[in-house]
């Protein structure tokens, strides 16, 4: 089909089509954002229902995230990230709450922590900043 309009071509079709699949999941539901200038990498969640989501060898420059989990039990918002290859200096982990919800307590990797909170029109947004490896952090709501 090289014939065809460059836009009709069915190698910018599937192109298409496999953006039109990643950006709702990495970057909505997984929440990946990445800020690779200055070295940083935010992950904040938001679950579309109570099922779990996960994300593997996600590419960021020259490296890949490993992993990106989330899930919720009951009232505790879990993301797991480790950072793999990529080449990051700090990352900041959360989860994307409903809106109304009030939070109880923050944990990274089983210890409590500072946390920060922010209305979006996702919903509240907590988060707390660690560095490159592998974190769970736990976010529980009233």
């Amino acid at each position: 089909n090289v014939e065809r309009c460059t836009r009709c071509r069915s190698m910018v079709m599937q192109a298409w089509n496999q953006y039109g699949t990643m950006w709702p999941v990495v970057h909505q539901q997984l929440g990946v954002r990445p800020d690779l200038g200055r070295g940083d990498l935010t992950v904040v969640p938001q679950l579309p229902s109570s099922s779990p989501i996960a994300g593997s060898n996600i590419r960021l420059g020259d490296g890949a995230v490993k992993l990106v989990q989330a899930s919720r039990s009951g009232n505790a918002y879990s993301t797991t990230v480790d950072t793999g290859s990529a080449e990051l200096d700090s990352v900041v982990l959360g989860h994307t709450l409903p809106r109304t919800a009030k939070v109880e307590s923050v944990t990274l990797d089983g210890r409590k922590v500072g946390w920060q909170q922010r209305d979006t029109n996702r919903g509240l947004e907590i988060t707390t900043r660690t560095g490159p490896g592998r974190h769970t952090v736990v976010v529980t709501a009233r």
